[in-house]
């Protein structure tokens, strides 16, 4: 059931998120919908964050009013700020829970490459009110310190689309070593929806890859949105898919009319649009 490997982005539930997002921030009473609706249809984990604004207080809302539904909650830490366990109680107070499912550093550079400040964020787990601990990552140098440090982990949240593949070699590695992977950025913040003759001009050296993406869609009969998660979840190293959505019914189509399983002669010519340049691929690099 694809469902159960789709993870319900909450961004923005709290902020007016995404390239391509021309609705703003969610309100709550389309929220609640909204996770009603994942919930009936086997979505069964949330993931949020100190830094989305509102999210993490409209998502307690919604538990102090539905104490019946039992999702799997995974937050992270607030950016540029030293992680504690003041910092994880704080998300557990605005989200009217007990304990996380997941805890993420949401910014590697705050640990400037210590491990002893690392392995304190680690310890967080000790404390009882999170179950599993991990890093949200922009860069396979971080993963590569990480593992060259030995740092445990259990839950690592990257990047991975058909144009970002730059975390796919460290896949079976990871998987080795039992780390659940949770991929985002599955839409490039709606980027691949756009119409290639409009790209912003500093994202102009996509529109190559970005028309050819739509001329398989075109030729397949395949929607965009149906080959961006099909890759995705084609790969079987991937636990989980953080799938941000701007609306009810953009929830709608992602989780009711997608199929994970694509041909591999089409999997082939979307492997082929991998990009390298971090400018491009990289929504913190693009400074619009």
């Amino acid at each position: 059931m694809i469902s159960k490997r789709i993870v319900l982005g909450t961004v923005q539930f709290g902020l007016d998120y995404g390239i391509n997002n021309t609705q703003g921030e969610i309100q709550k009473g389309e929220a609640f919908d909204i996770l009603k609706f994942a919930h009936q249809n086997g979505v069964d984990t949330l993931d949020t964050a100190a830094a989305y604004g509102s999210a993490e207080s409209k998502l307690g809302e919604f538990f102090l009013e539905n104490k019946s539904f039992n999702f799997k909650i995974i937050s992270k830490s607030p950016p540029k700020q030293e992680i504690s366990e003041t910092s994880l109680q704080s998300s557990l107070t605005k989200l009217n829970i007990k304990e996380l499912y997941g805890y993420l550093a949401h910014d590697f550079s705050i640990f400037n490459n210590d491990v002893k400040l690392i392995q304190k964020f680690i310890d967080l787990k000790k404390t009882g009110l999170v179950k599993k601990i991990g890093f949200s990552l922009y860069y396979p140098n971080d993963l590569k310190f990480l593992l060259d440090n030995n740092i445990n982990f259990d839950i690592l949240q990257i990047p991975y689309n058909i144009f970002d593949q730059r975390f796919g070699d460290w896949f079976n590695l990871l998987k080795g070593k039992n780390v659940e992977i949770h991929i985002r950025s599955c839409f490039l913040q709606g980027l691949v929806f756009m119409d290639s003759e409009k790209l912003p001009k500093k994202l102009i050296e996509l529109t190559s890859k970005l028309k050819k993406l739509h001329a398989i869609s075109q030729d397949t009969q395949i929607p965009i949105n149906a080959l961006c998660i099909g890759f995705c979840l084609s790969n079987p190293s991937i636990d989980k898919l953080v799938l941000g959505i701007d609306s009810l019914e953009d929830l709608k189509m992602n989780v009711l009319n997608v199929n994970e399983n694509i041909e591999k002669e089409i999997l082939d010519q979307l492997y082929s649009l991998k990009e390298t340049n971090e400018k491009l691929i990289l929504p913190v690099n693009w400074q619009l």
